[in-house]
């Protein structure tokens, strides 16, 4: 097969259609996950970074077409997508966010009435004639309302966390797995979806039952899950324990491993889906906590970045998408251009930390310890993806670019 030599001008000609052409999505599931595949709410997943869908829509349950079920549903949805897209569940408590809740209808861009799926566990729940209706609010007057009141915008990239879940229930005991058909498996499901967390679960084939079983997760024995873990190539594990105890009370206990460290809490409830929640809730708190950035519009960094091992337009066109996906990044501009590599200078929001920290949970980009060898090139003009501003493009490598390669 011919090599496709990489030059500014294939590239100039080609940078218009390639940043134009904009990335289309099915609203089937709460994640895709990006080499190990399985399935999770009937997607074939590849897993280690995970770019998380849908969130800013909502789904609620009601009960009729009524304009003051509609409303309610309506402010319930808002609050949803504030926290999952903040990471702060405790969202609603600040005065500014309580006040918008109460105009929920200023932030709607959509909604639908929809029919309860056949299949749906959700039918166990419903009363006689409930239906679903879906909202999608817009995205950049969320943004908006948060940015306002200092609190953080979470980009789609987010952790991948693999779930090990234990259960105790009358009499038997179980770990829940991406094929489970126990209720359970679909409130992890419904919750991850809520909450934004990009969840997965594991196969329970045999190679995960060679290294780990119902008892090392009971007793969160380290060594066993995390080498259980290690094939999912997961960014943190949530490790959960919930019992059934004798007067039809529910308790548990969780565990989030994640950048070296464990955190953990408690759990009680009436029922299963309380304790899930508790979990998957407080996944999002934690990891919110670390990733979620607050950005400060009015004063915008910038970012050089090189990226070598990029021999084709098709590379270009998949760094160069991905660079433009990131929430941190507000323009690009290739500065430097050789037939092995590009620079890109970015224009961010905020400071470079949750940039770096977002590029670590893809599997797009990997940091590169020694710079490559510079290469001279005559100086070119390129135009910016985001402003239609021209500025020339370098003959040689920025010194303060950070050097990553591109994952084949």
């Amino acid at each position: 097969m011919k090599q496709e030599t990489l030059t500014y001008e294939a590239l100039s000609l080609s940078v218009n259609c390639i940043m134009k052409t904009s990335l289309t999505y099915k609203y089937l599931s709460t994640v895709y996950l990006l080499p190990l595949f399985f399935v999770f709410s009937g997607i074939t997943f590849n897993v280690q970074a995970a770019i998380v869908q849908g969130l800013y829509e909502s789904e609620m349950l009601v009960a009729n077409q009524s304009r003051s079920g509609r409303d309610k549903a309506m402010k319930t949805a808002l609050l949803e997508v504030l926290a999952k897209v903040s990471g702060r569940p405790d969202v609603n408590t600040m005065a500014n966010i309580a006040s918008a809740l109460n105009k929920p209808s200023l932030y709607l861009q959509q909604y639908q009435y929809r029919k309860i799926p056949e299949n749906s566990y959700l039918l166990t729940e419903a009363a006689a004639g409930s239906q679903l209706i879906w909202f999608r609010f817009d995205e950049k007057a969320v943004n908006k309302l948060l940015q306002s009141n200092r609190l953080p915008v979470w980009g789609r990239t987010r952790p991948a966390t693999l779930v090990w879940l234990a259960v105790e229930q009358d009499g038997e005991r179980f770990l829940i797995g991406g094929n489970s058909q126990e209720e359970i498996r679909f409130a992890i499901e419904k919750e991850a979806k809520r909450r934004g967390v990009a969840v997965l679960l594991p196969l329970l084939d045999l190679e995960d039952q060679t290294k780990l079983n119902l008892v090392d997760v009971l007793n969160n024995s380290q060594e066993a899950i995390f080498q259980a873990s290690a094939r999912y190539q997961a960014d943190a594990i949530l490790v959960g324990r919930i019992s059934l105890t004798g007067d039809n009370a529910w308790q548990g206990r969780w565990i989030l491993y994640e950048g070296g460290q464990g955190l953990s809490w408690n759990a009680q409830g009436t029922y299963s889906g309380q304790l899930v929640s508790t979990g998957v809730t407080g996944a999002l708190e934690i990891l919110g906590s670390r990733y979620a950035q607050v950005y400060d519009n009015t004063t915008p960094g910038v970012f050089d970045i090189a990226v070598m091992e990029i021999r084709s337009l098709e590379q270009f066109a998949r760094v160069s998408r991905y660079l433009k996906s990131l929430e941190q990044v507000k323009a690009l501009y290739p500065t430097y251009i050789n037939n092995q590599s590009v620079t890109y200078r970015l224009d961010i929001r905020g400071n470079s930390t949750g940039l770096i920290q977002t590029f670590a949970l893809g599997n797009v980009l990997a940091t590169v310890s020694d710079p490559f060898e510079n290469r001279a090139m005559n100086n070119s003009s390129v135009t910016s993806f985001a402003t239609d501003q021209t500025i020339e493009v370098q003959e040689t490598l920025p010194s303060t670019a950070h050097i990553y390669r591109l994952i084949p």
